[in-house]
Order: structure tokens, then C-alpha cells, then sequence
């Protein structure tokens, strides 16, 4: 139970410190906004909380679905496609994701 404290705890921290200085980068060119998608509710709330006001991420997985067999649309997977940043609960956890998260750009950060 500690391993997975200690590990949440890393991972909460990386998320903060991309989100960060990803924000630094957009602020100094207000042209550009990231596209931050979190795949479940948890971790949309996560990057709300963090980002305050400054962007909006989007959540991929809406209402009462589950994540441990949903389907992705076609329009969800163009969504994901142009995100700079995905947070997703790994291939456990979310195993629709696994395939389209490994056809992703290199420069697409992807969380898990």
C-alpha cells in the first residue's frame, strides 16, 4: 500500500510540473493554448485543480461510463490526436486506450 502511495504521489508531482511548465510556455506565446485530455473524472479534476483558470482540459470519458470497457468513437480518437497532453490510469485500468496511445506523435506527453 505504501509502493502505491509513494507512486501516486510521483506521479501527481510530474503531472504539476508539466502542467507548469507547459503553462509557462503558453503564457509567453497566448497564441498557442495546450490541449490537456484526462480520460477519466479523477484526473480531469486533478488538472482542473491545478491549472486553475489559466486553460481547460477535456475529459474523454462523460457520465456513467466505465472505463474498463468502453469503446472510443472515431471522433474521440481525433481527439485524442491533437491533445499535447493525455492523463490516462495505464493499461490496467483503461485498456481501450492502449492501441491509440501507442499510434500517438512523438511529441504527444502521455501520462499513466
Amino acid at each position: 500500500m505504501v509502493n502505491i502511495l509513494k507512486i501516486q504521489i510521483q506521479f501527481f508531482s510530474l503531472c504539476v510540473y508539466c502542467l507548469l511548465s507547459l503553462n509557462n510556455v503558453c503564457y509567453s506565446q497566448q497564441s498557442i493554448q495546450p490541449t490537456v485530455i484526462a480520460s477519466i473524472k479523477p484526473y480531469y479534476n486533478l488538472i482542473a485543480a491545478v491549472t486553475g483558470q489559466i486553460f481547460s482540459p477535456q475529459l474523454l470519458i462523460t457520465g456513467n461510463a466505465s472505463p474498463h470497457n468502453y469503446t472510443l468513437k472515431p471522433s474521440e480518437i481525433q481527439q485524442l490526436q491533437k491533445a499535447n497532453i493525455i492523463l490516462w490510469g495505464g493499461c490496467a485500468g483503461e485498456p481501450f486506450l492502449t492501441k491509440v496511445l501507442k499510434q500517438l506523435h512523438k511529441t504527444t506527453l502521455v501520462f499513466d
